[in-house]
C-alpha cells in the first residue's frame, strides 16, 4: 500500500489499526479496472485501421493480473502471520452474552408466567433445560480463558474419561447389572458426548 494512503487513513481515523489496513490492502480485489481498460480497446481505430497489439495488450494485462492474485494470494497467509494479527473474540463473546441473556430471560419468564400453572415435576424438567444451557455456556466461557496447550490438555482428559465411563458400562452389561436397552442409551449419550468435544476440538 502506497505512503501517501497510510498516512491519509491515520488522518481520518487515529486509531485505525496499520497491520489490519495492510491485510485488507493486501488481499483486496486486483486488476478489474486493467482488466476493464483493456477489454475496452476498440478493435479498429477512427481510420479502420486495426488497433495496433491490443491482443497482446489484453493478454500481458491478463498475466500480470494472474500473477498479482496468486503472488498475493498466496503470501496472505504467512503475511498475517508475520504481523501477528489474531481474532480479538469479540464475536464469540457478544454471541455467548446473546445466549447467556436469553437462557436467563426465559427462566425469568418460566418462573413468572408457569410457576402456579405446571406441576413441580414439569416446572422443574422445563427449568432445567435451560439452567444446563446456562452451565454448559459458563463452562465453555471458562475453557476460552485456557491456553492452547490446557485445552488440548482438558480434551485428552475428557476423551480418557469418556472411554473408562463406556468400559465400564460394557462391563456391567456383561455382568448382567444392567439391559442392552440401558446399555444403548448410555452409550448413544456417551457418543453425544464425545462428537460434542470432537466439534470443540476442531473450533
Amino acid at each position: 500500500m502506497p505512503r501517501w494512503l497510510f498516512k491519509s487513513i491515520r488522518e481520518a481515523e487515529p486509531d485505525t489499526n496499520v497491520r489490519l489496513v495492510t491485510v485488507v490492502a493486501w488481499s483486496g480485489m486486483r486488476g478489474v479496472v486493467s482488466l476493464a481498460a483493456a477489454l475496452a480497446l476498440p478493435y479498429t481505430l477512427a481510420n479502420d485501421q486495426p488497433f495496433e497489439n491490443r491482443g497482446l495488450i489484453i493478454f500481458l494485462t491478463f498475466c500480470v493480473i494472474f500473477s498479482t492474485l496468486v503472488v498475493q494470494g498466496l503470501s496472505l497467509r504467512p503475511l498475517i502471520k508475520w504481523l501477528g494479527i489474531k481474532p480479538d473474540g469479540r464475536e464469540h463473546r457478544d454471541e455467548h452474552e446473546a445466549r447467556m441473556r436469553i437462557a436467563s430471560s426465559v427462566i425469568e419468564k418460566i418462573e413468572e408466567d408457569f410457576s402456579l400453572s405446571l406441576s413441580d415435576e414439569v416446572l422443574n424438567q422445563v427449568k432445567t433445560k435451560y439452567e444446563i444451557r446456562i452451565q454448559r455456556l459458563q463452562k465453555d466461557q471458562s475453557q476460552r480463558k485456557m491456553d492452547e496447550a490446557q485445552i488440548s490438555e482438558f480434551h485428552r482428559i475428557q476423551h480418557e474419561l469418556l472411554e473408562f465411563e463406556r468400559r465400564h458400562v460394557i462391563a456391567m452389561r456383561k455382568e448382567g447389572k444392567i439391559s442392552d436397552e440401558v446399555l444403548r442409551k448410555i452409550e448413544y449419550e456417551l457418543d453425544l458426548e464425545e462428537t460434542r468435544l470432537i466439534l470443540e476440538k476442531g473450533s
